[in-house]
């Protein structure tokens, strides 16, 4: 199937809503964005997490938070650390 995005003038893209209700997306949910060649595909972030599962320790820092938790201590750390 083919779905057609628009790109608005803050470089962001809007998901057609069957697209979006298909994949079973939600609002917030971060996305991996590969290149292949000139085409590209996106998958939900926590689909690549998965991948990774068992290959990289989670630091004891991050025990029982879910992946959008993890992303957002992290964040919060480094731009802390950048404004000293």
């Amino acid at each position: 199937m083919t779905y057609t995005a628009t790109i608005t003038s803050k470089r962001q893209i809007t998901l057609p809503a069957k697209l979006f209700s298909h994949l079973g997306l939600k609002k917030g949910q971060k996305l991996v964005i590969e290149q292949r060649g000139d085409e590209f595909v996106f998958r939900p972030a926590v689909a690549a997490m998965y991948k990774l599962m068992g290959s990289v320790k989670r630091p004891a820092k991050y025990k029982n938070m879910d992946i959008d938790e993890m992303i957002e201590k992290a964040k919060m750390e480094y731009f802390k650390k950048k404004k000293i």
